[in-house]
């Protein structure tokens, strides 16, 4: 069976959560389904919100953006994928997964680093982190989601055995009455 995260987790309990994060270390997050589609988002720095999703140029480059790294983390399978745009800024991904199957990105957007990229073991670690993190968050997700869906079918194989218990018995006071008859 295929599951997103909205089935799995609280988008707005990870809202809160990523919130926090934000204003923990100023770098916001925005996770995204395999399609690209916005699940939450984090705020965002003032001159993001501005400037970069009012003008439709750079909104499209961000949705390309964003495609693109959703399909590195997918088809190359890598656990963070960081890229660094013209600009300086720096994207990065990981995905999150349930035993092991991507369902959804986490996304990191808009970093300035003061250090250079490749010493920046920082931001790698704080991203091992929130892959760790947000696929332990969805693999419990899951056992709840399965434990619910459980406790339904059981609820439904209980009505249906009710259902088939008074037909039983009904069978059975039947029988009874036609003996007695006999």
């Amino acid at each position: 069976m295929e599951y997103t995260l909205n089935d799995l987790v609280e988008t707005n309990r990870i809202k809160e959560l990523i919130n926090l994060f934000y204003e923990a270390t100023g770098m916001g997050i925005t996770i995204l389904d395999l399609e690209g589609n916005t699940i939450v988002a984090s705020e965002w720095k003032p001159y993001f919100t501005r400037f970069h999703h009012l003008d439709v140029n750079s909104k499209k480059v961000c949705f390309e953006k964003n495609t693109l790294d959703i399909s590195n983390v997918l088809v190359d399978g890598k656990k963070i994928t960081i890229y660094q745009h013209l600009d300086g800024l720096i994207d990065a991904t990981t995905p999150i997964t349930v035993h092991g199957k991507p369902i959804a990105v986490l996304l990191m957007s808009q970093l300035y680093l003061e250090e250079p990229l490749g010493e920046n073991q920082k931001l790698t670690y704080m991203l091992a982190f929130l892959n760790g993190f947000t696929s332990l968050l969805a693999e419990i997700g899951l056992k709840a989601y399965r434990q619910k869906r459980a406790q339904q079918e059981l609820q439904s194989t209980k009505e249906e055995l009710g259902i088939s218990q008074k037909i039983l018995m009904a069978a059975f006071e039947e029988l009874r009455e036609q003996y007695a008859r006999v």
